[in-house]
């Protein structure tokens, strides 16, 4: 469960945090945003989407230090799912394409759910993996 976490942390947080970084303005126009967002503070966003997708790939790549890429996702997805569950409910959701924001409801629930589920996991004990 840790190891499909992560995959998903990687390349969800990863995407997002390229096309924030790369072509903010794009981003924000494609999603229907009514207002404009300073070019910097998109890309300071997508900076740390990126920051948390390459220590995800890390842990992927050598185990270690995957507790703390699981619990920052874990909680962030939960505080993002959150937010846009009530704008949804509340239609205070800034975009005319709401079917972005259901992705992005669901892309938050699911990194929720399996960063939750791997934290619970108990780690191999080192006398099993000693066999």
């Amino acid at each position: 469960m840790r190891k499909i976490a992560l995959w998903v942390i990687f390349v969800t947080i990863g995407l997002w945090g390229v096309a924030l970084y790369l072509a903010p303005s794009f981003v924000f126009e494609t999603l229907g945003g009514a207002d404009s967002v300073a070019d910097g503070y998109s890309r300071y966003g997508g900076a740390w989407f990126i920051g948390v997708a390459v220590a995800a790939w890390l842990a992927l790549r050598d185990g270690t230090g995957e507790k703390p890429v699981l619990i920052v996702s874990t909680v962030g997805a939960s505080l993002s799912f959150a937010t846009l569950l009530i704008d949804l409910l509340n239609d205070t959701v800034a975009t005319a394409n709401t079917w972005v924001t259901w992705l992005a409801v669901l892309d938050a629930a699911a990194i929720a759910v399996l960063g939750g589920m791997a934290l619970r996991e108990r780690p191999p004990s080192s006398a099993a993996s000693a066999r």
